[in-house]
């Protein structure tokens, strides 16, 4: 796609516990999705591992299920850029269409439940 940025990021650059290469497409996106990232990394990038079980016996990658939240506020800048470049303002109103199809798509979500097991024996 012509409005398609390949971008690669570690995301420990952006508080997570280890390195974790990430590949991320972003359409239209900020002018320079690369540059703004990388302008906003929060941490130097840790040199841990996440192998194995810890002491009480969970798989140490269970924790990297998440983005951290230093990425997920890079993420909401390269949206708001993106919405800058086409003329729109982040306070803008949602369209009520994409309300209600992201109601459809977490409406059985449960937020309270634990997360799954990462291996399955």
């Amino acid at each position: 796609f012509p409005q398609c940025d390949k971008v690669e990021i570690l995301q420990g650059h952006f508080g997570g516990i280890t390195p974790k290469p990430t590949t991320l497409f972003i359409i239209n996106g900020a002018q320079d999705n690369a540059g703004l990232l990388h302008s906003l990394r929060t941490t130097s990038l840790p040199k841990e591992a996440a192998l194995g079980r810890d002491e009480a016996g969970n798989w140490k990658t269970a924790a990297l299920k998440e983005y951290p939240s230093g990425l997920c506020n890079a993420l909401c800048c390269i949206v708001e850029e993106g919405q800058a470049m086409h003329g729109q303002e982040a306070t803008d109103d949602i369209p009520v269409a994409f309300l209600e199809t992201i109601g459809e798509l977490t409406k059985d979500f449960d937020y309270s439940a634990e997360r799954g097991l990462d291996f399955h024996v």
